[in-house]
């Protein structure tokens, strides 16, 4: 993954709304200002697709569940 930065300083405020699209709890009524910033900002767009890798790949990722020793374990240190 590539790392984006931009000097726009409104970017900040559109990184909380990219990181609510990619967990999917974008309010549609910033959806339309979002897709126009992201239109024009190569930072932002970069920060989308990177936020939506990280999500897929952290979906394939096997839950391993410990077993119930290893849990005692830990808990008495």
């Amino acid at each position: 993954m590539e790392r984006h930065t931009s000097a726009d300083p409104a970017c900040g405020r559109f990184a909380a709304l990219i990181h609510d699209r990619v967990d999917g709890a974008l309010d549609a009524g910033a959806q339309p200002e979002l897709d126009a910033h992201l239109a024009s900002c190569a930072a932002c767009r970069g920060l989308l697709s990177d936020l939506g890798a990280i999500k897929r790949t952290a979906a394939d990722i096997p839950d391993l569940t410990p077993r119930p020793e290893v849990w005692t374990g830990l808990s008495a240190r």
